[in-house]
């Protein structure tokens, strides 16, 4: 239904400004295009219409609290319309000495769904809400930029792909491509 983006680095790089909200509720079709002139701010967009706070290879939303202008408060607000069943979703990140703490809320029809706060828990809610599993989502939003995979470590790119396909099928993927290697 909607976003809406508070200090983040890329919209106030990419637009000029600390927050930006876009409406998609009106829209009635089954492709939305996003189309400007080069760096008006689409790839940023595309990059953060997701419902996780973040969204990078390792998994760990702490190596990813780059993206919020430093000392202030980010907000990332995400509206859906699954169905029928509205799903509001807050991430805040608030400033740390060092970098940014996340809290992510998510309302169903009005009703809260994580009280905690917790970013694991969170992203467990929204795999059984919205049947969407953050690490495959890694893929969709990284896919172009394969060299994050190569610069991963053996262990860090099986712990990917486990977590992705929800089944350790690294070990026989990796000998299959070595061995077409050699």
């Amino acid at each position: 239904l909607y976003i809406e983006l508070e200090n983040f680095i890329g919209v106030k790089a990419a637009m000029k400004t600390d927050y930006v909200r876009f409406e998609f509720g009106d829209i009635n079709k089954p492709i939305i295009q996003i189309y400007g002139p080069n760096h008006c701010g689409k790839t940023v967009l595309a990059h953060l219409l997701h419902p996780f706070a973040t969204i990078n290879f390792t998994g760990d939303e702490r190596n990813d609290l780059s993206l919020i202008i430093s000392g202030k408060t980010g907000i990332k607000k995400i509206g859906y319309d699954v169905n029928g069943i509205l799903y509001n979703i807050t991430h805040t990140y608030s400033p740390t000495r060092s970098s940014h703490s996340i809290s992510s809320s998510i309302l169903k029809n009005g009703e809260e769904l994580n009280p905690s706060g917790g970013v694991n828990t969170f992203n467990t809610i929204i795999q059984h809400e919205l049947g969407i599993n953050k690490y495959t989502f890694q893929f969709i939003i990284n896919g172009t930029q394969l060299t994050n995979m190569g610069t991963m470590t053996d262990t860090q790119r099986k712990n990917a792909m486990y977590k992705a396909m929800s089944i350790d099928i690294y070990n026989s993927i990796h000998k299959m491509a070595t061995d077409d290697y050699l």
